[in-house]
């Protein structure tokens, strides 16, 4: 954020890794710091290659989150072309753990050649899938392309794999 009047840069200091700036394939390499420019409607948010972030829509509670698809953004690099992630979800009380109200998902990437592979299974808990489906947003470096080999009819339920073909400038 913009804590001086005036500015128009902020210092940033990354921590060891690659990052993305969000909202952009601009990737930076971590363990450094650098100027990064800012406005009054901007923040300098970077998410970490090699990262699944699951965000839901927009909501007043919790409740209505899963009116929408939850989307998956995967960051993937050459360091960290492949990454697994485990999603809890409950039923929003306390103990959930123990009434077995809860569910855990693994979502993970593979390659095969050019061929990347998104998965998405549950693995453990009573909890049925909330969302009426998911959506993938890859997050690759600048250069690089995906071409969705499947349906978005594939992301329904709380399994599936989807197919991208990704070409590497």
């Amino acid at each position: 954020p913009v804590l001086h009047e005036g500015a128009t840069s902020r210092e940033v200091l990354l921590p060891p890794g690659e990052w993305f700036a969000w909202g952009s394939s601009m990737l930076h390499a971590g363990d450094q710091r650098f100027s990064a420019p800012v406005t009054l409607e901007s923040v300098p948010l970077y998410v970490r290659a090699g990262t699944i972030l699951p965000l839901a829509a927009v909501a007043q509670s919790t409740d209505g989150m899963t009116e929408h698809p939850l989307t998956l953004h995967i960051y993937l690099t050459p360091n960290n072309p492949t990454v697994t992630a485990d999603m809890w979800l409950d039923d929003d009380h306390s103990l959930a753990e123990e009434r077995g109200a809860f569910g855990v998902w693994r979502a993970g990437t593979a390659w095969q050649g050019n061929d990347l592979m998104v998965t998405l299974e549950g693995d453990s808990g009573q909890l049925a899938w909330p969302y009426p489906g998911c959506s993938i947003a890859l997050h690759l470096p600048g250069g690089w392309t995906a071409t969705s080999l499947d349906s978005a009819d594939d992301l329904r339920g709380d399994t599936f794999t989807v197919r991208y073909h990704v070409t590497r400038g």
